[in-house]
């Protein structure tokens, strides 16, 4: 399969138009959703990845019009939707506005309280966390006290599925606290140690999927802070 630099430039001249029209046809949007998604993780020898300053200046906008997507009656937990905007934040990393930042991780936030209510969409459940996992890392690689910011936002909500068992998600949950405590410089904070009894419960170690971030989290506790 041959893309020379001609089809590449093509794709991405029409890229920023398919991502920024608002299309209120779930049909129509989950397929150009799913089609952006694809271009941005294309590898192949003679065809250049994506870049962040490709997609910067339409990134905002691209955003703008996957949440308007959301509201449309159908698509409040579209996985192809939610799979974009995990892809995005991805490439973006680092580069990704503070600001903008701060917006994604409260409406991210608000779309976790809906799902937990009846988490029935796997597929876009895990993109949400996922889409957390990218934010932290392109957030808070190399800036520690960038996590402060994280905590105070996911540690109510996580609190909230470990306490109600939301069991779907607790393998999430601390698959994404095992990340912000990697990405610690300090002393293991003290909401942290809170949770550690959640980690003791033999129930959360009875369901298979919960074993290795279990694992992971207790492991890093124990290490860490071995008293």
């Amino acid at each position: 399969f041959q893309v020379d630099s001609a089809e590449r430039n093509n794709c991405l001249h029409h890229t920023p138009s398919c991502a920024t029209h608002r299309e209120k046809n779930i049909v129509v949007h989950s397929y150009a959703a799913s089609a952006i998604e694809k271009i941005m993780i294309i590898k192949l020898p003679n065809f250049a990845a994506l870049s962040p300053a490709e997609v910067a200046p339409c990134f905002e906008l691209v955003l703008a019009n996957l949440f308007s997507s959301f509201s449309v009656e159908g698509s409040a937990e579209n996985e192809y939707l939610m799979k974009l905007l995990m892809r995005s934040v991805s490439l973006m990393k680092e580069q990704l506005p503070p600001p903008l930042v701060e917006n994604l991780i409260a409406a991210l936030t608000g779309k976790l309280s809906e799902i937990c209510k009846n988490p029935s969409k796997p597929h876009f459940n895990h993109y949400v966390f996922e889409t957390f996992s990218c934010l932290i890392r392109g957030t808070c690689t190399g800036k520690p006290d960038k996590i402060a910011g994280f905590e105070a936002v996911l540690f109510p909500a996580f609190q909230d599925i470990l306490q109600k068992d939301v069991t779907e998600f607790i393998p999430y949950v601390f698959q994404v606290l095992s990340l912000m405590l990697e990405l610690q410089n300090r002393p293991i904070p003290g909401q942290y140690m809170a949770l550690f009894p959640f980690l003791l419960s033999p129930q959360l170690w009875e369901r298979p999927g919960s074993i290795p971030p279990l694992l992971g989290s207790s492991t890093y506790v124990v290490e860490e802070d071995p008293e």
